[in-house]
């Protein structure tokens, strides 16, 4: 399915998942190999801790979600729909999602892993690499993901993963991404120079929402960092 076809379908999907409250068995994963030693955490955000894991024989992202026990079902639950459409959607320029798993002890999302790392770590690393094609394979996951009625939220150089082959892949997108949902509820920011200022300016007992036009703000501001310095230097943790 293509296009609009492929559009309602996802809708469907979600409304499905959403109003029974289910996540699909097959993006509950097991036989996932971890060491979650904090020594071997490779990034962290406000609510989360990533490790590389092994899940069908190949190297995978775990971002292990740091909440109360309690929370973990209801979250699920809350999420259904959004994960189902995060593990259909398919495209060059966006990281691939595989699912949850699920203990008595953590939750974790799962997604391909990236050698390369995040955009502006790789840009450090690579300072000659050429700019324009990667801001092209940017805006061409964007341009996915608005066509699919999926809002991206977080859009910022930690988000912008590297494949082996040098180009760029959108990751943590939409409120599937459990960390980035729970942040938006409590009005809590790690990425704020990123932010829209509707965003920031939204009453502190309504939680904002992103739209199309406040993910091309965080774009811009993505843009300005790959052309000129790196603002997650500027990063501090509000709450707003």
């Amino acid at each position: 399915l293509e296009g609009d076809k492929r559009r309602r379908t996802l809708n469907l999907l979600h409304k499905i998942a959403q109003s029974t409250q289910t996540v699909p068995q097959r993006l509950i994963l097991t036989g996932v190999g971890y060491n979650l030693d904090i020594s071997n955490r490779t990034a962290s955000g406000g609510f989360s801790n990533v490790f590389k894991g092994i899940f069908n024989n190949r190297a995978v992202c775990i971002k292990v979600i740091r909440l109360d026990p309690l929370e973990r079902e209801k979250l699920l639950k809350e999420h259904a729909g959004d994960l189902t459409v995060s593990a259909n959607i398919t495209h060059e320029n966006i990281l691939p999602f595989y699912g949850v798993h699920k203990t008595e002890t953590i939750l974790a999302e799962v997604s391909e892993w990236m050698e390369n790392m995040d955009l502006g770590r790789y840009l450090k690393s690579h300072p000659s690499t050429p700019r324009i094609p990667l801001i092209a394979d940017i805006i061409s996951g964007l341009d996915h993901l608005h066509g699919m009625d999926i809002i991206h939220t977080n859009l910022t150089t930690t988000n912008v993963l590297i494949s082996s082959d040098g180009r760029a892949l959108l990751a943590d997108f939409g409120h599937s991404q459990i960390a980035t949902s729970i942040a938006m509820k409590i009005g809590w920011m790690d990425s704020v120079h990123w932010t829209a200022p509707e965003i920031l300016l939204a009453e502190v007992d309504i939680p904002p929402s992103a739209t199309t036009e406040s993910d091309i703000w965080s774009f811009a501001c993505t843009c300005y960092e790959v052309f000129y310095f790196p603002l997650s230097i500027l990063n501090t943790e509000i709450t707003t």
